[in-house]
């Protein structure tokens, strides 16, 4: 899945290759600290691929950057089946929205997370204790964001396969790949068809077949 989707995205095969995201409409403090890391990751000579999905507003920005002269580098402003960028990944810097950690601990990927320092009642910055606390990702509060510290945490992540391979199993210790068809069966059940009610794999492929961006 990791090579096909790389194709897709025409990338390397071989490259390590780091997922940056803001979410859909991007985030202008995470960009431009991720500028000023990669710029100093240029310059130790470390060989590394990046899909940054910049968020439309922030897409002219990002192609007239200094690191966009790399080929390494894609930005994308938008990406309509962002499960793509997720598998061509290796491991990903992104904020820490649920849906985004979702991803995350489905397909056990390790990450480094600046929670949004606004979102109410603080709960990105809970969500990202949870994976860094297991060990699953590496949480810098954007109060304490440098150049230097982000590209230490993404230089660390690309060179170290141990630690990746780590951080990637207790990623993948908190998912629920399962949570649609956990709920679909408590609603069965609560609807009177039995506390037995179990989805089989036959069902589950059906369901899978007929909305394949949910499953």
């Amino acid at each position: 899945p990791q090579q096909a989707a790389r194709r897709r995205l025409g990338l390397s095969a071989q490259k390590r290759t780091l997922l940056a995201t803001g979410g859909s409409q991007g985030a202008l403090a995470l960009n431009e600290a991720l500028y000023d890391a990669l710029s100093l990751i240029q310059a130790s000579g470390l060989d590394l691929q990046v899909i940054h999905l910049t968020g439309v507003e922030h897409l002219g920005a990002a192609l007239e950057h200094p690191v966009n002269r790399s080929a390494s580098y894609r930005p994308i402003g938008f990406l309509e089946r962002v499960e793509e960028a997720y598998a061509a990944a290796d491991f990903v810097l992104s904020r820490a929205g649920g849906s985004t950690l979702a991803y995350l601990t489905a397909l056990g990927l390790p990450s480094v997370l600046i929670p949004y320092p606004y979102a109410a009642e603080r709960h990105q910055h809970a969500n990202a204790a949870v994976l860094a606390e297991a060990g699953a990702a590496i949480s810098i509060d954007q109060s304490e964001l440098t150049a230097g510290r982000l590209a230490r945490a993404i230089t660390a992540l690309a060179t170290r396969d141990g630690l990746r391979a780590q951080m990637a199993e207790r990623a993948r210790r908190l998912g629920r790949p399962r949570a649609a068809f956990t709920v679909a069966a408590e609603l069965a059940r609560m609807a009177g068809f039995g506390p037995q009610m179990e989805l089989s794999p036959e069902d589950e492929g059906a369901l899978a077949n007929r909305f394949p961006r949910a499953a």
